[in-house]
């Protein structure tokens, strides 16, 4: 077996020839090496460093605009974005060095960001660390009492996934005062042609077959998640009522958010690695924990692919400790077999 330090968590599946590798990470942490482990370990950014020819690398980055390509690392997904940032192409994958490197989020985009910063300031809200140069003069409360049901959510992500006029759409949803928020003015200029989103845009260029794939993987996701948080529609009326709610309910609020915008930049990123895998080698992705415990489970159930290594040091408190800001003991070293590192990076 083979040592990294940095990831929490591993994957390694394969698909016939192809080697699918994914890694787990867990953010907004600057510590860099193993605990407890003291082993000798190579540091992911060294490792990935050293990727073989014709290889798709998937980076969920949180750059949104060409222009921003200065990244100073203070954790490691920060690092390793910093590390292959002049290779990343907004959502082009361009190929350098025989490597293609993919942005692999979407939720920072201007017509998706109202969702995500939303969410981020009820984050900061529930934790104390809002304040009004932060928040600016936005109104927030209208852009989260929109969604008061999960029902609206799903319906969202539904005109993200199918629909072909994306502003349209959209519009006959999302409340007048709000929707500006999820329309920018581009989508507006070009609102004759029919606007479609980046997320349709990515799933149109997907086989038949593979489209199938995502729709119910989507469905079956939408049907987990309403059952799972179950008490948010209750919660969101509450909220709506009293505008300046409880801690606990915002908290809970917050929780079902997070993991429905998970959805969002979930399906995005399976649909890109699904266009590039009958092209590719080798794919490999350096994504949140939980973001690579999905990618796996959807490979395996979908595309049958088989299963050589598992490792997540990650756990279902994770999310809720993010959420409260909680110290979380890490144990930053992963493991794979020796003949899928051999085969897949350039190590003797």
């Amino acid at each position: 077996m083979y040592r990294i330090s940095g990831p929490i968590a591993a994957y390694a599946l394969k698909i016939g020839d192809k080697h699918i590798i994914l890694f787990g990470d867990w953010h907004e942490t600057d510590d860099k090496q193993c605990k407890p482990c003291k082993k000798d370990c190579m540091y992911i950014v060294d490792l990935l460093k050293r990727i073989k020819p014709n290889t798709d690398l998937f980076i969920e980055s949180y750059i949104h605009s060409q222009l921003n390509r200065v990244v100073e690392p203070h954790d490691v997904i920060s690092h390793v974005i910093k590390t292959f940032h002049h290779k990343l192409h907004y959502h082009k994958g361009t190929k350098q060095n025989n490597i293609r490197v993919h942005y692999s989020d979407i939720r920072t985009l201007d017509n998706y960001r109202a969702f995500y910063d939303t969410l981020m300031y009820l984050i900061a809200k529930i934790n104390y660390e809002y304040t009004e140069r932060e928040v600016g003069h936005m109104n927030h409360f209208p852009l989260i009492s929109w969604c008061d049901t999960q029902q609206k959510l799903k319906a969202f992500i539904d005109i993200m996934l199918t629909s072909d006029d994306y502003v349209q759409s959209v519009s006959s949803l999302i409340p007048h005062d709000v929707v500006r928020h999820f329309t920018n003015k581009h989508d507006m200029m070009i609102h004759q042609r029919k606007y479609i989103s980046r997320l349709r845009k990515q799933v149109l260029v997907l086989t038949s077959e593979q489209q199938s794939h995502i729709f119910t993987f989507h469905e079956n996701t939408c049907k987990r998640l309403i059952k799972k948080h179950n008490k948010y529609n209750e919660s969101m009326q509450h909220y709506n009522v009293h505008k300046f709610n409880t801690r606990q309910n915002e908290y809970y609020i917050a929780i079902a958010l997070f993991e429905w915008s998970f959805h969002i930049k979930d399906l995005y990123t399976i649909a890109r690695m699904l266009q590039y895998i009958d092209k590719t080698n080798n794919i490999i992705s350096y994504d949140g924990a939980a973001h690579s415990r999905i990618y796996a489970n959807f490979f395996k159930k979908y595309m049958k692919a088989k299963v050589v290594y598992k490792e997540n040091h990650s756990n279902q408190e994770t999310l809720l400790q993010k959420l409260k800001f909680t110290s979380v003991p890490l144990f930053r070293c992963v493991q794979l077999p020796t003949n899928v590192i051999h085969e897949v990076f350039d190590i003797e």
